[in-house]
């Protein structure tokens, strides 16, 4: 019994540790009251899991992959006008105070292009891209001259699962948002995993085409939905 007891106050300690990890994000982002103006400013899909590649003999896969990503930036802008006022990045894409607190994108990814422009990146380094880091100078600058109250971040893992008892291969995406505000503040945050139901072929099939392109889109679609409601 009292080793029970004393698991169980570790399990407690050991989660409060965990707790104080989470820059004191929200666990809902409609219990952000003070957030009503907001801008996606960066948006990447990574390179397909390394496990995914273009496939489909005289189609241009890498087409098929820009233009799902464009369309990924669509669909999250007007999700997002749902329940904020969206500043598009097809407002700012060209803006100075914008452009000035990004950086090349160096990282084998896809990021949306806006009026032939790619959407930014704020960092070099693949871990802090995915988990949605910002410095907090540059979320601060970011929002005012955006004149929004907070800005999104997204990061899009495109990979395969695999059965377990049927080596079946399926769409699998990881998905992080997280959300800055003026102040500087990682106010949110939250990943959402999602796996298509299309069964795509066996063990060894890791290629995405025209026809497999909406089995990924859709999910990460599946997943922006449930981190924001």
């Amino acid at each position: 019994m009292k080793r029970l007891l004393y698991l169980l106050l570790l399990a407690s300690f050991v989660a409060s540790l965990t707790g104080c990890k989470t820059t004191g994000a929200t666990k809902s982002i409609k219990e952000l009251s003070q957030i009503n103006k907001v801008a996606v400013v960066s948006l990447t899909v990574s390179d397909w899991g390394g496990s995914v590649k273009g496939g489909g003999i005289g189609s241009n896969m890498h087409q098929t992959m820009q233009n799902a990503t464009d369309s990924l930036l669509n669909y999250t802008e007007k999700e997002l006008a749902k329940q904020f006022n969206v500043a598009r990045a097809s407002s700012f894409i060209g803006s100075n105070g914008y452009k000035k607190q990004t950086e090349e994108l160096s990282l084998t990814a896809y990021v949306p292009n806006v009026k032939g422009k790619p959407l930014g990146v704020f960092t070099q380094d693949s871990r802090s891209l995915k988990r949605g880091d910002l410095a907090p100078e540059k979320a601060a600058a970011l929002c005012q001259s955006l004149g929004v109250d907070g800005v999104f971040l997204i990061f899009s893992e495109w990979t395969v699962a695999t059965g377990k008892l049927v080596p079946t291969n399926k769409a699998l995406t990881k998905n992080i948002v997280s959300l800055w505000d003026a102040a500087g503040k990682k106010v949110f945050t939250r990943r959402v995993d999602k796996v298509g139901s299309k069964v795509l072929g066996s063990m060894g099939f890791k290629a995405v085409t025209p026809e497999t392109i909406p089995e990924w889109t859709s999910t990460y679609k599946q997943s922006l939905m449930q981190i924001l409601n």
